[in-house]
């Protein structure tokens, strides 16, 4: 054969005089990113973006856990504005209670260790809470907006104020017995209705009081309140009344299933009688500067006490009828 041919791959011929040297006009094909993978500063801008979105997230999230009327997390302390007025515990369940002040109202279904905030009744500043014991899914609300009713177990309220003559109920009372409802309207005195609020008639329009109208065990004639100086006792339903022990300052009272015990929220302190109200002393150190309380059982020795830490409360509980208390409320 005479002469070398050049050598061919798939038909085309190679250059065998500048093989393994780059040509100087040749340029190497740009490379894309393999699927999967992205350049570094895109990388950090879609980072950046995750970042930003993830905070906002959080940002909000934390809002609606504290903000009023939204669902407190585990361990937040509830919310009740600046003022704590009104502390209740359900008759038939010891670990289900409720507080409220002059911005919202909060319950608890473990004992006061987690908080729900009520969002029917922020604003509502509950002055007046009562709980039917025969049927603990009813509760009846006073406040300066007016009178308010549950019907299922203190999760929603809705007004009721067609039938009073004004709405700033500073206190409440509820018969279990017969039905019948007292309210303190402020300007208009003692009033009480036979229809569930549907009418309300005045029984004594001098009185004046804020927080329960508390009904005797025996005689549902028998009626206490607090005129913020001494607990009152009325034995005509209201008509007339005699003073009792002091409690100065006191705004929430609250008493045992039999009457033997009262306690009063009095001066920052919790003070008990065991004498039906005749005469009262302050229990063990108090645990903060106490504005509710509230009996857990007919003993009298479980006690439930509340005061403020800014604008949420504070929760504290004895076991030993005051003596000792420890903080519930973990937040």
């Amino acid at each position: 054969m005479s002469g070398n041919k050049p050598s061919t791959t798939r038909g085309k011929p190679i250059n065998t005089a500048t093989r393994g040297r780059t040509p100087a006009k040749a340029r190497p094909t740009p490379r894309r990113p393999a699927a999967g993978r992205r350049r570094p500063a895109q990388r950090r801008r879609r980072l950046w973006v995750i970042g930003l979105l993830a905070a906002v997230a959080l940002a909000v999230g934390g809002w609606i856990v504290s903000r009023p009327g939204g669902e407190a997390a585990s361990g937040v302390a509830p919310f009740v504005g600046g003022d704590l007025h009104s502390m209740v515990v359900d008759p038939s369940d010891p670990a289900r209670l409720w507080v409220g002040g002059h911005g919202g109202a909060a319950a608890s279904t473990d004992g006061g260790r987690t908080w729900t905030q009520v969002a029917s009744l922020a604003g509502a500043d509950p002055m007046g809470w009562e709980i039917d014991p025969k049927d603990p899914s009813r509760h009846y609300l006073g406040g300066h907006p007016g009178f308010q009713v549950s019907t299922d177990g203190g999760r929603t309220f809705t007004m009721r104020n067609q039938g009073l003559p004004a709405t700033d109920v500073h206190g409440l009372g509820h018969d279990p017995a017969s039905g019948r409802l007292y309210a303190a309207v402020v300007g208009r005195g003692l009033l009480a209705s036979d229809d569930q609020g549907a009418t309300w008639t005045v029984v004594n329009p001098a009185v004046q009081t804020m927080g329960p109208i508390l009904i005797g065990p025996k005689d549902p004639r028998t009626l206490y309140l607090s005129d913020m100086q001494n607990l009152l006792r009325s034995p005509d339903g209201g008509r007339s009344w005699q003073r009792l022990g002091a409690i100065p300052g006191a705004m929430w009272i609250a008493r045992s299933a039999d009457g033997a015990t009262f306690l009063a929220a009095a001066g920052g302190q919790v003070l008990k009688s065991s004498d039906a109200g005749r005469t009262f002393a302050a229990t063990g150190p108090a645990p903060t500067a106490v504005a509710a309380v509230a009996l857990a059982d007919r003993t009298g020795q479980r006690l439930y006490a509340a005061g403020l830490d800014g604008k949420r409360a504070v929760v504290f509980r004895s076991d030993d009828g005051g003596a000792r208390w420890q903080r519930t409320t973990t937040g």
